[in-house]
Order: C-alpha cells, then structure tokens, then sequence
C-alpha cells in the first residue's frame, strides 16, 4: 500500500513539472510571436522608405521575400530586397551600372543584365550578367550579398556597344586561334587625355550584317597606326576566314568574314598599365 502511495505521489510530480515546463514554453512562444510582430513590416511600410525615389516595381519572391526596384532621376536603378517577416533590407550591388532583372533563381542568388553604361561616368563596360549572391545574412547589414561579373554572350545577330574616348591611337591587332584583340594607346603628345580619371576604348560598335555573312566592328579612333592592316592580315583564327579595314573620317570599320557555323560572340575590356584592348570571341 506504501509503495502504491510513493508511486502515486511520483506520477503527480511528474505531471505538474511537465505542466510548468508547457506552460513556461507556451509563454517563451508568445513572446517570440510578440517579437515577431514587432519586426514584420508590410509593403506599404516599405514603400513609405522612397521618398526621393520613384519605386518602378515591386515584385514579390515568395510568401515573406519582396524585391523592389527604385530609380531617382539621373541616377542608375537600384534594386533592393526585403524579408517581410523581420524586416532585413538588402541593397543589391549592382549600382551604379542600369540594370535589368534576367532571372530569379532563389531569395539569396538573383541574376541581372547590365547594360554596361551607369550613371556616374560614361566609361562603361560591354553588356554582361551581374550574378548577386548572398553571402551573410545580418539583420543591421544592408550587403549581405557580393556581385560575380560574367561576360554576356550575344547571338550573332545581336548589336552591342561601349566605349567613350576618341583620343587615342589604334595602335596594333592582335589574333590569336579564337580570339580578336583590338589595341589602344595614347596618341603622342596627348597621354594626360588618354589616362585621365579612367582609360576607355573609343566609342565601338558590332554589328552583323545577315545577307553577307559578316560583322563589322565600327570604331571611333582619331588615329590609326599605319602597322595596324599589316598585324591583322594574316589572319589565323577557326572561327575567322578573314579581316579587312576600312577608315573614313574618324571611323575605322573592322569587317570581319566569319565562319557560317559561327552563332554567338562575347566581347571584354582590358585595361593595361600603358593600353586599353578589347577582345571578341566567337562560338557556336
């Protein structure tokens, strides 16, 4: 009979602490939720943040993640991403380059296509993607994420462009088994032009041209350097059958006889301590 009554007396302890300790969760859960709600912010909160801004979309991820593009006149477009659920902000890198959004692969890895030029100085890039990927996530951080760049491969009937200094000499081309490298140096006389702020190929354009099967790469350089038609003559590339140049005025035209399975092309800029190239590639 004592031992009934021990037992007894044990299973009522053990029901009251298990009592005390739901109890006691319970209560931690509520205030958690109360935190919670503290935190939350809604999309017409968010919107009352763009005062100078004018917001051009508001494009919702997922049930607690929004994306929202904003612009201020004369300046590049800014994309920044919230969580509605603690109300984190993060301002994407992509500034100061004028973007747009190519693809949405998750809330932590969101791709852009630059256009290549921004808003703070008209030495841009060739167009290419802007991979942004979250790296940290810190609620008083407002760049958890890093910017990858990666060139844009265009179809062959795509045109692209960039560039922005005529003061220079086209100096030398280079070709090599699957690439074009077009030189750029500093016409004599003229070096604090070439260097000033920051060094830029002149004004370039590719363009293809359907009927013919050929691209021409139009230039705006206000010196040519006589070795030039002779560096590119022997042209020996897979994807090139040939190269002439052409010059009227301030525009040197590149034309460019290209193979008939040749489909897309990718364009860089380089900088060196003395010159500036940019180089084409074609693929299939």
């Amino acid at each position: 009979m004592t031992k009934q009554i021990i037992l007894l007396f044990f299973i009522i302890l053990v029901l009251v602490g298990c009592s005390r300790f739901n109890n006691r969760i319970s209560s931690e859960d509520v205030e958690s939720s109360n935190i919670k709600n503290e935190t939350k912010i809604s999309i017409e909160e968010i919107k009352k943040n763009y005062i100078e801004e004018e917001i051009l979309n508001i494009k919702q991820i997922n049930e607690n993640i929004v994306l929202v593009e904003s612009q201020i006149e004369t300046f590049a477009n800014r994309f920044d991403i919230y969580n509605l659920d603690t109300g984190d902000k993060d301002t994407l890198p992509t500034m100061p380059e004028y973007v747009t959004l190519h693809s949405i692969e998750n809330e932590n890895y969101l791709i852009f296509l630059s256009s290549g030029k921004n808003s703070e100085t008209n030495i841009g890039t060739f167009p290419n993607f802007i991979r942004c990927i979250r790296v940290k996530e810190e609620p008083n951080s407002e760049n958890d994420f890093i910017a990858i760049r990666e060139e844009l491969v265009c179809d062959i009937g795509e045109s692209i462009s960039s560039g922005s200094k005529t003061c220079s000499n086209l100096s030398n081309g280079i070709v090599t088994m699957d690439s074009l490298q077009v030189v750029f140096e500093p016409i004599k006389g003229k070096e604090s032009v070439f260097f000033a702020a920051t060094t830029d190929i002149p004004p370039t354009k590719v363009h293809y041209d359907e009927s013919s099967h050929l691209v021409y790469i139009d230039i705006e350089v206000e010196e040519m350097s006589e070795n030039f038609n002779n560096a590119i003559e022997s042209c020996k590339n897979e994807n090139i059958k040939k190269i002439s140049v052409t010059r009227k005025g301030n525009i040197t035209r590149l034309i460019l006889d290209i193979e008939d399975n040749v489909k897309t092309y990718k364009v860089r800029k380089k900088r060196m301590a003395n010159s500036i190239f940019f180089e084409i590639y074609f693929g299939f």
